[in-house]
């Protein structure tokens, strides 16, 4: 199946739209058998990664974000479905790379409520304050200074079920090519932004290797039923 996945085009923004439709929306259920689901370690299922926001050297931040841990944890279920994902991609001589996985709730409040924000005004000083809040809610969860607000609407990664993740070659852990930096908010930086570009004939290498990288990258979480963040390869 997977043999020649990185020239299947990834699906219309659409399409990824729908499968994460309004989960900012989803309030917290105690209810829920997930609720009481455990956190583990990444490593004791041999993934790779690194906490990009407890690592200083992390553009475009270059520091440890206050509140950050060097830990990468996820929820149970989680962690065994990026094994079962990390089988699939042998083939190919490359395995996941995580960047990010449960994130302190303080971390979410940094970028929410003052990194984004601020760097936005920074940036579009003419931008209305409905547009920053509206921007930055294209790229971040809300975050919650407090418990009612928590309830009403928490961040997934502060769940441990959502991960931001990447690909690396399995034979030296160096990254693969997928177009942007991490965490960069730019279109470029959307999931199929690539797949839109009319001059694909007219591509660099890096832009190719790009494509083909996002393509396996997609294919390979969305079988496992993971769901791509449109704005985010």
């Amino acid at each position: 199946m997977f043999e020649n996945i990185k020239d299947v085009p990834i699906p219309r923004e659409e399409y990824d739209i729908e499968m994460v439709r309004n989960y900012q929306d989803i309030k917290l259920n105690d209810k829920s058998e997930r609720y009481s689901e455990k956190l583990v370690d990444i490593n004791e299922y041999n993934i790779r990664g690194i906490n990009y926001y407890n690592n200083k050297n992390n553009p475009p931040y270059y520091h440890s974000i206050p509140g950050s841990i060097s830990e990468l944890f996820l929820r149970e279920s989680v962690a065994k479905k990026l094994v079962l994902i990390n089988e699939k991609l042998s083939s190919f001589g490359v395995e996941v790379f995580v960047l990010d996985a449960f994130r302190p709730l303080a971390v979410q409040n940094y970028f929410y409520f003052d990194w984004v924000p601020n760097y936005l005004k920074s940036v579009y000083p003419e931008k209305s304050a409905e547009w920053i809040v509206r921007e930055s809610n294209a790229y971040w969860t809300k975050g919650a200074r407090n418990k009612e607000e928590l309830m009403n609407s928490i961040p997934p990664h502060s769940t441990g079920g959502a991960v931001d993740i990447t690909l690396c070659f399995k034979e030296t852990g160096h990254l693969l090519e997928m177009g942007t930096i991490f965490d960069d908010i730019t279109e470029r930086s959307h999931t199929n932004f690539f797949e839109n570009r009319k001059d694909i004939n007219n591509f660099s290498f890096t832009a190719i290797e790009a494509l083909k990288n996002r393509r396996l990258l997609f294919h390979t979480m969305v079988s496992e039923g993971f769901a791509s963040h449109p704005k985010e390869w």
